[in-house]
């Protein structure tokens, strides 16, 4: 926001000095956007009234591709964090009468994926998916972006090609432009550990984890790594929690007590469960979700929700082995239905345990192996391809 706002100011000072400097209506119409996107008011109010003067430029200049196009992220950017499914639709629409003059119009092909990248829509974003690596293959994002297709529909070997070739870009960037490791791009990298796991290609996720030298993404990778494989290995560097956001930090306590429970170790789950409801509680309401932000800003609304339930997981688990296991059983429920209701995020799963699978488990463990197959079938419906859930779901 303030980068933006400057850089309004090196054009001029004013925002009545910065119109006229416009030479053509059509100029002057944008930069009025522009003005508007990053004056004054709050978040919410700012991104409305730029999506309202962008359809006004779409209706304005139809046969302008680029107005149409930012009308599409610009409705998208209303959501603010909750998947409102009527508006992706209305922002997919405008994208795809964009893509239909120009299948090769990076911004719609991008916006397209964005409004489809969940379990139910990815299979119209599959056209899209498959040309952006094409249309912009010297963009390390543009390669990453078809795979939050991929992920909706467990399409792995695709997802793994996509983000092999943007961690690629990237690396490649950084070694023509002498960057250093803070410029890799950790969310491809991420994306790709989870996509390995989900294929049980285990040893290239830890050899990918190997590589991985800031210490926030990779315990955030090292938790993914955890609860995919049962392993972990207690290292200090892995579980500092002075950097980082409430959710990662959280995602290592969760999972960190979530596989001591499954190794017996139940004093070092019972101290993960602690500190964990102590850092939600000295942390607030408001922290923001860091790896998991959406690409159009704002302040997440999950992050306490998400919190809570990563908490009632591992008491939950907590009660089970201790032989509450009804207590445990409603618990998890609870959590199950708590996350139903978290709007849907794309690529690994937060939390790193979906509820559903881990309420699953414990069903299963309970003997009750037909409500665990519903809830890996719950399970599946949100992360489509999980290996876990399928695995289990084999073996009932």
């Amino acid at each position: 926001m303030a980068a933006a706002r400057a850089a309004l100011k090196r054009l001029a000072p004013t925002a009545d000095e910065r119109r006229a400097l416009a030479a053509t209506e059509r100029e002057k119409d944008y930069l009025e956007s522009v003005e508007i996107l990053y004056g004054e008011g709050d978040k919410v109010s700012r991104d409305n009234a730029y999506a309202k003067a962008m359809g006004r430029m779409m209706k304005k200049y139809p046969n302008d591709l680029e107005a149409a196009s930012l009308y599409a992220v610009a409705l998208l950017g209303t959501c603010q964090y909750e998947r409102n499914e009527a508006t992706y639709m209305r922002a997919a629409a405008v994208a795809e009468e964009v893509f239909a003059k120009n299948p090769q119009h990076p911004g719609a092909i991008h916006y397209l994926i964005h409004a489809y990248d969940d379990p139910v829509h990815a299979p119209l974003g599959l056209r899209a998916a498959r040309l952006y690596g094409k249309v912009a293959g010297s963009a390390s994002h543009a390669q990453h972006m078809p795979s939050h297709i991929f992920f909706a529909l467990g399409m792995w070997d695709e997802a793994i090609a996509a983000n092999v070739a943007s961690v690629a870009v990237a690396d490649e960037r950084i070694k023509r432009k002498g960057l250093t490791a803070a410029d890799r791009n950790y969310h491809s990298l991420t994306w790709l550990e989870y996509a390995y796991l989900q294929e049980g290609r285990v040893e290239e996720a830890r050899q990918l984890l190997s590589t991985i030298e800031l210490p926030v993404p990779r315990k955030h990778m090292r938790t993914i790594f955890a609860i995919e494989t049962g392993e972990w290995d207690r290292s200090p560097a892995d579980i500092d929690l002075s950097k980082g956001d409430l959710i990662t930090n959280l995602s290592i306590l969760n999972v960190k007590g979530l596989v001591a429970v499954a190794h017996g170790r139940m004093d070092e789950a019972r101290q993960a469960a602690v500190e964990a409801k102590t850092l939600m509680e000295s942390s607030g309401k408001t922290e923001s979700l860091g790896a998991m932000a959406m690409p159009m800003g704002g302040e997440p609304p999950n992050t306490h929700r998400l919190a809570e339930i990563m908490i009632m997981q591992l008491e939950g688990a907590i009660l089970f082995a201790d032989g509450k296991l009804d207590e445990g059983l409603r618990l998890l429920a609870t959590a199950a239905t708590k996350e139903d209701a978290v709007t849907f995020e794309f690529g690994p799963p937060t939390p790193p345990k979906p509820t559903h699978e881990l309420y699953g488990e414990l069903l299963r463990k309970a003997g009750r192996k037909e409500e665990a197959r519903e809830q890996f079938e719950r399970t599946l419906q949100r992360a489509p391809g999980r290996r876990a859930s399928e695995t289990q779901i084999a073996g009932l």
